[in-house]
């Protein structure tokens, strides 16, 4: 099982990311909390939604959100659940939101996926999502150079800002005295490109503005 490593809170200004573990998620003014704070808490009020370069991270993040839910769904279609193959999808812009792309899956046992671009102007890309089936919550040396890097410079070469990129992480914890995982969200970018430190996790009932 693997451990919780040490946390950075680098990116945690914008979206829909709490700045601990313990910590509630943000939510918009306009909406109503996903469920109460905790004992001593107060809930995180954001108004991302009022700022176009921060209302796409706000976007970003509920479409990874979503993308996990199509992810759970998926699994539980073959009979499986997010341990058991990788899983990607693209998070692209779409009118003014952010939209989930053609979920790929890989073999049983292999740890790798295809990223689907069906449909989409590579240069509307925003964001990549996978789910690591061992768990581990942090991008590998791989998921940087083979894919999070080489997406970068499609993106660019193709007219977008592939430098804004986000790579969000599926990820596994594992509570004390339980043997079922709970699956995270984590977000990750040039600003806390890491292959030892956690990064933000973002809600995983977050909401489009």
């Amino acid at each position: 099982m693997p451990d919780d490593p040490a946390e950075v809170e680098p990116i945690t200004v914008v979206g829909q990311r709490r700045t601990s573990t313990t910590a509630p998620f943000p939510y918009h003014p306009v909406s109503q909390p996903v469920s109460p704070p905790k004992q001593g808490q107060q809930p995180v009020l954001n108004n991302s939604c009022e700022d176009g370069n921060r209302r796409r991270e706000w976007d970003a993040d509920a479409a990874a959100a979503e993308a996990k839910r199509r992810f759970g769904l998926a699994a539980q279609s073959r009979g499986e659940q997010l341990g058991h193959r990788e899983q990607t999808a693209v998070l692209y812009k779409s009118g003014s939101g952010v939209a989930v792309g053609v979920i790929g899956a890989g073999p049983i046992g292999t740890g790798s996926a295809a990223y689907d671009l069906t449909g989409i102007d590579i240069k509307d890309v925003i964001g990549i999502i996978h789910n690591h089936p061992g768990g581990t919550l942090i991008p590998s040396a791989a998921d940087w150079t083979s894919v999070y890097d080489r997406m970068v410079r499609y993106i660019n070469n193709a007219g977008g800002d592939g430098n804004k990129l986000l790579m969000y992480v599926i990820g596994a914890t594992y509570p004390p005295g339980g043997p079922a995982p709970t699956w995270r969200i984590f977000v990750y970018d040039q600003r806390n490109r890491t292959e030892a430190v956690m990064g933000p996790e973002v809600n995983p009932a977050g909401e489009p503005c």
